[in-house]
């Protein structure tokens, strides 16, 4: 039989596609031609991590708002269309004072299946310091001030 082997790239995506035993050479190029045409339109190229999304907010304590986690670049991947990308965001349940803008925090992944399409850092998006012994002071007498007031009857 008829068989041959290709590769096509479009738009980043690369697709190589294999017929083997065609019983003629003008079906062997049609089954390669609808096999190529299957493959691309089933990847597309697709931002898997984006830096202007926040992935996450990890709280640091101390009444100061929470610190965001953002990815430090985009990074494009070709991907499924016709299956979700999962994401899996691993960070401490709460940030340690001071943060630095740009701290790495935890660590992005993205997969496809099995399949571990991106890694990425994950970054402070802005700081948080850590406040002086006024500000604690103030911050245990208004939780001791709250509790007392909830366990009133």
């Amino acid at each position: 039989g008829w068989s041959q082997a290709a590769f096509a790239r479009v738009g980043g995506v690369g697709i190589t596609a294999v017929v083997l035993g065609s019983p003629s050479e003008a079906q062997r190029d049609a089954d390669l031609a609808a096999l190529l045409r299957y493959g691309l339109r089933s990847y597309r190229m697709s931002k898997v991590v984006d830096p202007a999304r926040t992935y996450a907010t990890i709280p640091v304590g101390w009444g100061r708002p929470p610190v965001r986690a953002v990815a430090p670049r985009a990074i494009v991947r070709p991907a499924s269309a016709q299956r979700p990308l999962v994401e899996r965001v691993v960070l401490p349940a709460v940030a340690t004072l001071p943060v630095a803008a740009g701290q790495r925090l935890g660590t992005l992944v993205v997969t496809d299946g099995s399949r571990v399409v991106a890694r990425s850092p994950l970054v402070a998006a802005g700081s948080q310091s850590t406040p002086g012994r006024p500000a604690k002071a103030w911050w245990v007498a208004r939780r001791t001030v709250h509790h007392l007031v909830e366990a009133l009857p």
